[in-house]
Order: structure tokens, then sequence, then C-alpha cells
């Protein structure tokens, strides 16, 4: 067995069962995560990243500066949603750049773990903190985004986010995309941009 650059060769002599088991590091994102250092997103790995340490109340993550490095053809990948608020603790509290690049071609579906739903579900400033709780200049395009209330919950959805509590969507667009609301006995909220707006505030520019 010999490793290069992170690549693992092994050679069989003879007729052998042989099982390998590769661990693969901690991934990560480059930048600091500040207005001055953001964290750049290039990836699809990235953005499931970012998706599990907001997901999991990390305050590193939950309020941080982050830009897009480029497009993002997802190629059908199913994307997590980014502050599912299955946690008090787990919204988008910092500032998301799309620096006009086009995240596409993806799915989000989380069944009916979350009711709210979007690229991002759960969106608001920090309190007294200027710039954050800001989506700008992010094109989405190409993408199914379904959101399903379990018997005890409503559920909120739209592109960029199921519910924006006093936020900002700046600049962004939405463009061939599917959104689906399957609802219960309780109220189901769909929107094209958000599910469900609360002192927010949308500019085109």
């Amino acid at each position: 067995l010999s490793v290069n650059n992170g690549e693992y060769k092994f050679t069989v002599n003879s007729d052998v069962t042989v099982s390998a088991s590769v661990s693969e590091l901690a991934h990560s994102l480059s930048g600091e995560g500040t207005d001055e250092s953001p964290f750049k997103i290039s990836t699809v790995k990235d953005l499931l990243f970012t998706a599990q340490s907001v997901n999991s109340g990390n305050a590193t993550y939950v309020t941080a500066f982050y830009e897009l490095a480029g497009d993002i053809d997802c190629g059908g990948a199913k994307l997590d949603v980014i502050g599912d608020f299955r946690n008090s603790s787990a919204f988008f509290a910092g500032n998301f750049n799309g620096k006009n690049h086009t995240v596409s071609n993806f799915v989000i579906d989380p069944g009916t773990s979350t009711e709210y739903v979007g690229f991002f579900g759960c969106i608001q400033p920090r309190l007294g903190v200027d710039n954050t709780g800001i989506i700008q200049k992010l094109h989405l395009k190409d993408f199914e985004i379904s959101a399903s209330a379990s018997s005890t919950s409503n559920v909120c959805v739209g592109a960029f986010a199921g519910l924006s509590a006093g936020a900002s969507i700046v600049a962004c667009s939405a463009t061939d995309g599917r959104i689906h609301a399957y609802g219960s006995t309780y109220f189901s909220y769909a929107g094209g941009a958000v599910g469900i707006m609360q002192g927010v505030t949308v500019q085109s520019n």
C-alpha cells in the first residue's frame, strides 16, 4: 500500500480478498468568515458543509460572511437547507454575497424534518449588528425545492428562504425553478422568493 498526494494505491499478487477503508479529512472553507476575509464557497461540498455547520448552531458559521467564488452547477445534487431552524440556534444571521454568480441544477427536499425550507431556511440579522441577515447578488436557476408539513406543524417555503425575519434580500433572482408545498391540517405558505416575510427588505438593485 502506498499513498501519494492523497491517492491510495495497492497491488494484489494473488487470489485474496482485500478490504480498505479511507477516512476523508475534515472539510473546511477558505477565508476567515469576516467582512474583510469572507468564507469562499466554490463547490457542492462547500455548500453542504456550510449547511451542516450553520444547522449545528455553530456561531462561527451562523454569523459569518460568505462569498461565492464562481458559478456552481450542482449536477442534480440534493442540497441541505442552510439554517433549517430545527433548534433555536440553527438560523442564518450572516452575510451571503453571491457576487452575481449562479447556483444551478439542485434539489432541496428535507421531508418533514423542518418547517422552513429554501436555499436558506430561516434568516434574520444579528441584534444590533450591521450588515448581517443579508442575502445579496445570489442567483438560483433550474432547481426544485419541496417542503412537506408534519401532522403537527406549518410549512413555509420559498426559493431563498422559508422564513425571513427582518432580513434583507438584495439584487437576487430565481429562474426556471419549481417550488412545492405539501401541507397537512396546519397552514402552508409558499412564495417565489420567500415563504413568510416579517419586516423583510427585498431590493432589485
